[in-house]
């Protein structure tokens, strides 16, 4: 069985594969893959490893996700954002309800964050300076400090990069050739 670190995006997706199909629609093609994975997931063909740098970087994507959903129910444009963030918040429940949902997805990880050196923040701020993403980095360290076969991204760029890959020795890989590997 694979033990595998999922990146945040993917998680995201879940969420949305859990709405389409709270409220009855269908599931978009852009999500079905993700639709196979999340089976996968809840079924056990795959062990995924949440440390809590995904756990927390999940809710601040999941609030944010939820937050511009109120700003746009409110009449808001994509540009006006910024106005509506000095007026707009999420309220205790919802609150809740964005912890409660990061619970659900947690609860059937693997719970592990593994300490960070002073060589691993080096590195991690060697290749920032470089382009890459701080939480990308972070949570392919943890994939790897975790012994995890692959970390699993949507993130083009880190799919093609293989010096991320060389740099922290872990295979970076999609959602369809891990797919592909668990047939």
């Amino acid at each position: 069985m694979y033990k595998v670190m999922l990146d945040t995006c993917a998680l995201v997706n879940f969420f949305l594969v859990y709405s389409k199909k709270d409220k009855g629609g269908e599931i978009p093609p852009s999500l079905k893959k993700y639709e196979e994975l999340l089976d996968k997931f809840e079924t056990g063909k795959f062990l995924n490893v949440m440390s809590q740098w995904s756990k927390l970087e999940l809710r601040n994507v999941v609030r944010l996700i939820r937050l511009e959903q109120k700003f746009v129910e409110s009449g808001y444009s994509t540009r006006e954002f910024g106005d509506a963030r000095k007026e707009i918040f999420l309220t205790p429940e919802e609150n809740k309800l964005v912890n409660q949902a990061i619970f659900d997805i947690w609860k059937y990880c693997i719970r592990e964050t593994k300490s960070l050196t002073e060589g691993d923040f080096r590195k991690i701020e060697n290749l920032s300076k470089k382009g890459f993403e701080f939480m990308d980095l972070i949570l392919i360290l943890q994939s790897k400090k975790n012994k995890c076969d692959f970390f699993i991204t949507k993130d083009t760029q880190l799919k093609k990069t293989e010096k991320l890959s060389k740099e922290f020795n872990i295979k970076i890989i999609g959602i369809n050739e891990f797919l592909d590997k668990l047939k």
